[in-house]
């Protein structure tokens, strides 16, 4: 229960009731690679070639949209910051932090400390998004030495299948990321809003509802 209400609060990646260890994912990634160099193909290799291809095609689709979220987010929470600044200065920053003892006050410090706080975490996974890692492809030495070998496509497909399973825990990390990501932005995002309409709109509204709304029902 307490770790449901802290990842509602700040969202991390992997469930609460994800026992996997970061160990257990290597040895099961290291399984995978050894499996694959025990494998043969010997009828119709042609087959495990393109479908080997099409699983390459469908890692590099995947990293290719994280990546792209990943731009996204950080482009529009670098806008959304903009705005923050370009609605307020810094006095009034300062005006709002030093008089919290009235409700409204108080309110509005806590969304925009709150926005604040959620800005720079969601630019930080968005630039871990981003991050460059290293990736493995099959290049030209990896198919010179498949066309030098007794079976070039058993030693292509090998190769293929390889450079997917190396890649696939890197992927699936900027993928758990994307997530973790777009958690942090809808919490910017409503802070923002939130803060926005305690400190800039509610005031006007209290104005309005005080000076003409009330003497109007006023018995004259």
């Amino acid at each position: 229960m307490a770790c449901k209400f802290f990842k509602f609060i700040w969202p991390t990646l992997g469930n609460c009731d994800d026992k996997e260890t970061e160990n257990d994912i290597k040895i099961i990634k290291e399984d995978g690679i050894q499996f694959i160099k025990d494998s043969t193909w010997k009828n119709k290799p042609e087959i495990f070639l393109e479908e080997a291809r099409r699983l390459r095609d469908n890692e590099s689709a995947r990293r290719a949209s994280a990546e792209t979220k990943g731009k996204i987010y950080l482009g529009a929470t670098l806008a959304l910051i903009s705005v923050g600044f370009s609605v307020s200065d810094l006095t009034t920053f300062k005006h709002l932090f030093t008089n919290l003892n009235t409700g409204t006050n108080f309110s509005s410090g806590f969304f925009v400390l709150g926005f604040i706080i959620y800005s720079v975490s969601t630019l930080f996974f968005a630039f871990e998004i981003l991050k460059v890692s290293s990736y493995r492809r099959v290049d030209i030495k990896e198919i010179v030495k498949a066309a030098k070998s007794n079976k070039p496509f058993d030693r292509l497909i090998r190769e293929i299948l390889l450079s997917v399973r190396w890649d696939r825990t890197t992927i699936n990390q900027k993928i758990g990321l994307v997530r973790v990501t777009e958690g942090h932005f809808k919490r910017m995002v409503f802070m923002f809003i939130v803060g926005l309409f305690l400190w800039g709109i509610w005031p006007q509204i209290k104005e309005i509802v005080q000076f003409i709304i009330v003497p109007l029902l006023l018995p004259m």
